[in-house]
């Protein structure tokens, strides 16, 4: 058996994954974990995505999603849903508490396996021009994300300008029709941006 990647975050991430087995999903994390066994590599892919979630929220499962598996490889992606809780439930989270919370469950993990850090950007499309305003909260903690990876070594996934990008071909509404989740092309684009990170690493 290889090494151990987890993929923890929110809907994103968690793409329908039955919780009865190991599954992965139907998006970028399935997608990912294909490409790495097309070239042999015979790392174990563990999904721990869970819609709705926000750092808090990973924070207060770490030890049983994250830190019980000691990840050789740990890739993060979440930040949106702070946004949307703020927006629609009224329930704001403030950057400084956000970055509490994404360094000390990184700080655990670290402390731990000493895994390497892959950071995914949290991004939002353009197609949803309802929520264009969302991105005053979470522009914030797309730049606490980038700043924290830099301090800590990690691989950082620009998704927001790698989503941009492809929006340019393809149209925002191709690539999340709501704005936050992806389609099975939005999937693609994600899975491949974390193949370019991890064949960094």
């Amino acid at each position: 058996m290889g090494r151990s990647i987890v993929m923890v975050g929110d809907s994103i991430t968690d793409s329908d994954r039955p919780r009865h087995t190991e599954g992965l999903g139907d998006g970028w994390v399935s997608l990912a974990a294909a490409a790495l066994r097309a070239r042999g590599d015979d790392a174990v892919v563990f999904n721990r995505g869970v819609s709705g979630d926000r750092v808090q929220d990973l924070r207060a499962r770490w030890k049983t999603d994250v830190i019980d598996l000691h990840p050789a490889v740990l890739t993060v992606l979440v930040g949106v849903n702070e946004a949307w809780r703020r927006y629609e439930d009224d329930d704001p989270v403030s950057p400084e508490a956000f970055e509490a919370d994404y360094r000390a469950i990184l700080g655990e993990a670290l402390a731990d396996s000493s895994p390497r850090l892959i950071l995914m950007e949290p991004f939002l499309t353009a197609a949803d021009r309802s929520r264009a305003h969302w991105r005053e909260d979470l522009d914030p903690r797309r730049e606490v994300v980038a700043h924290v990876a830099a301090e800590l070594d990690a691989t950082f996934v620009p998704l927001q300008a790698i989503l941009d990008d492809a929006a340019r071909v393809h149209g925002p509404a191709a690539l999340a029709p709501d704005s936050v989740h992806p389609s099975a092309l939005g999937a693609q684009v994600l899975a491949r941006g974390w193949l370019t990170a991890y064949e960094s690493l």
